[in-house]
């Protein structure tokens, strides 16, 4: 029981070696014991009984080792392990600020332009026209078709007349007209030059149109007004 508990002792003597003092060197015992085994013992019972083992205040075994037990759980730091190491996670590249939606600005420039077109009819007499959705897409498609293939005409290389374009996207007619312009920035700036061009004054104030599409592409600053009646 005894080389039991030496052994135990040991052990825990050396978890517990940081916490002692430096001593100096003990001779071994003559019989041939183990030398550490009793130099630790020995410095086990100074340092935590404050006597010799075998001497009057000394602990005994039992007391040794649950005050060695006491006194490395309460001093004692276990090692944690590492925290996981989260992979790293690759940057994200900042988003460029977003301007205003650009479809929302062209529907606005485009709208405008209705309204614009309106006052004028207003003042010479004349009834509203109506924003029409399908006049709105041949006229976008307009617009786009003489920014991409970079021409300005009313004869398109791609869709032909006005008119071959408005029957080809379902739109069905008594009259129509066609505007178109390009270079110009804003809504007013392009129906001021409309209607001091007597051509397009013209389409603008028929009294036979009832509906109008505009579209704008602002890239080139390309327009075009379609009118049905």
């Amino acid at each position: 029981m005894k080389r039991k508990l030496t052994k135990t002792v040991v052990a825990l003597a050396v978890i517990f070696s940081m916490n002692l003092p430096a001593y100096a060197a003990a001779p071994c015992a003559p019989n041939g014991s183990d030398c550490g085994s009793a130099i630790l013992w020995e410095l086990l019972c100074q340092n935590l009984c404050g006597a010799p083992c075998g001497e009057a205040g000394a602990c005994d075994t039992e007391e040794l080792l649950n005050t060695l037990l006491g006194r490395f759980l309460t001093n004692a730091t276990l090692p944690t392990a590492p925290a996981a190491q989260q992979p790293a996670q690759p940057e994200q590249p900042a988003r460029p600020e977003q301007p205003a939606d650009a479809a929302l600005s062209v529907h606005a420039y485009e709208k405008e332009v209705v309204r614009l077109v309106n006052l004028e009819r207003e003042k010479a007499g004349l009834a509203a026209l109506t924003l029409d959705t399908a006049l709105t897409r041949t006229a976008r498609l307009k617009s786009q078709d003489m920014h991409d293939r970079g021409y300005f005409d009313h004869n398109s290389p791609t869709y032909g007349t006005p008119f071959q374009l408005m029957k080809a996207q379902g739109v069905s007619y008594r009259t129509a007209g066609e505007n178109i312009a390009m270079g110009y920035r804003t809504p007013e700036a392009v129906v001021a030059a409309w209607m001091n061009s007597p051509g397009h004054r013209a389409n603008i104030l028929n009294a036979s149109y009832t509906k109008i599409g505009v579209g704008y592409v602002s890239d080139g600053s390309y327009w075009t007004q379609h009118f049905t009646g």
